[in-house]
């Protein structure tokens, strides 16, 4: 078994059925998105499965492997700035330096422009300020 698989199996064992159906680490990534919308889809949100979730992306990003960056980035890290809900809650599971250093890849399905205004939204929560913008355009997912 894979170390990409293995790892998401440890930390996320209710979606085994997801991480061993996946035929590539891609395509993980896109059942593992959708599994973060929809723990948030029920108003309210599943910590038990997003925390783990978010620990295994952390893991991604800070791994060697140039496999795991692009699929964490492709498949789930540029979807997040699409979905309200998730955006407004990112603050509390990844870190603003991590945030920063990967902030390109939220750019890829949204305008610089409203990039911009998702950055102040994140960095501002992340400050404890709460939110400084509102987004009722934003489509929520």
């Amino acid at each position: 078994m894979s170390t990409w698989r293995r790892e998401a199996l440890s930390l996320l064992p209710e979606l085994k059925a997801e991480i061993e159906g996946a035929s590539s680490q891609m395509a993980m990534w896109i059942e593992l998105h959708s599994a973060l919308e929809e723990a948030y889809s029920s108003g309210t949100p599943r910590e038990e499965l997003i925390g783990p979730l978010y620990s295994l992306v952390l893991r991604a990003v800070e791994s060697k492997d140039g496999d795991t960056n692009s699929a964490v980035a492709c498949a789930f890290l540029e979807h997040l700035p699409q979905n309200a809900v998730v955006w407004a809650d990112l603050h509390r599971w990844l870190p603003e330096t991590v945030f920063k250093r990967i902030e390109d890849v939220f750019k890829y399905h949204v305008a610089e422009s409203e990039f911009s205004i998702l950055k102040k939204d994140y960095l501002s929560r992340i400050s404890g300020k709460g939110a400084t913008t509102s987004r009722h355009n934003h489509r929520a997912g």
